[in-house]
């Protein structure tokens, strides 16, 4: 009997699908694998560290429940902070101009977290994130990500990768190991971009509800804010010209293959036209 449950694990399954630990877990109750659903055996005695034995099998091993194990925490998490249970999950990311590490919370917007979300090549995100039923981003569960692998697969949304490990030690902090999110801004960096853009752009972020976002300018490379004009699609160009908050780097611009004006971001620094941003949408969620 010994050998045959030669497997000691820290997790299993309980009847209502909850992870426990030897730590929460009760004799005479009914718990399984959390990967292969098998019945393992919750032993506590005086001898040994409390643990749940489990047959030895091919499919299972440390590594892969601990993997299996994060997914479930990271669903019972999400699902908690929408029921009004628990507390809200939080990424812990780098800002994208002081790489600094900085929370960011998860958008309200997204409603619902699926497990094993199928890719087109046959592969699957271990999650997806959804907005009224709409995949909005993915997360894998990863120990060594291989960016090769990644960059591979058909990925046509925002993800990120996290370490089962952490989050298996904290469910809560979402903290990525490889991150194609949009970019995280830090509070501190956004007071910077707020002095900013009132000493260089003559505007102030706070008092207009301005679309913006930080990129590298193409030609002096330096980091500077482009606006999504006008503040809403219904303004015309007109409204635009006559609006005295406009930053001062939107410049009127005209176009032969149009035969119309347009405004266009320009550079603070070197002047130069920022074509490929002036026209683009802000993204609706932080990632």
């Amino acid at each position: 009997m010994a050998k045959q449950y030669g497997l000691l694990i820290k997790w299993a399954l309980d009847r209502n699908n909850l992870i426990k630990t030897p730590d929460t877990a009760e004799r005479g109750e009914h718990y399984r694998c959390p990967l292969c659903k098998e019945s393992v055996i919750f032993r506590k005695g005086k001898i040994r560290v409390p643990h749940f034995a489990h047959k030895k099998n091919v499919q299972c091993t440390l590594e892969r429940i601990r993997k299996i194990v994060a997914q479930y925490k990271m669903v019972e998490v999400f699902s908690d902070w929408k029921n009004s249970t628990g507390e809200k999950p939080q990424f812990l990311r780098r800002c994208g101009i002081c790489q600094k590490w900085s929370f960011q919370n998860l958008s309200d917007k997204v409603d619902a977290i699926d497990s094993d979300f199928p890719l087109s090549d046959g592969a699957s995100a271990d999650l997806v994130l959804k907005s009224k039923d709409i995949p909005v981003a993915l997360i894998f569960i990863d120990f060594n990500p291989n960016p090769s692998k990644l960059k591979n697969l058909p990925i046509n949304l925002p993800y990120i990768v996290v370490d089962p490990n952490e989050i298996v030690k904290n469910p809560y902090i979402w903290q990525p190991i490889n991150d194609h999110f949009n970019k995280n801004i830090c509070t501190s960096c956004i007071k910077t971009k707020s002095i900013l853009a009132k000493q260089t752009y003559g505007i102030e972020l706070k008092k207009n509800n301005f679309q913006f976002r930080t990129i590298r300018c193409w030609n002096c490379n330096h980091t500077i804010l482009v606006f999504l004009w006008p503040i809403r699609q219904k303004e015309g160009l007109a409204a635009s010209q006559n609006c005295i908050s406009r930053p001062s780097t939107l410049v009127e611009k005209y176009s032969d293959f149009t035969g119309s004006s347009y405004l266009a971001n320009t550079c603070p620094h070197c002047h130069s036209v920022q074509i490929e941003h002036y026209q683009q949408e802000p993204r609706e969620f932080n990632f």
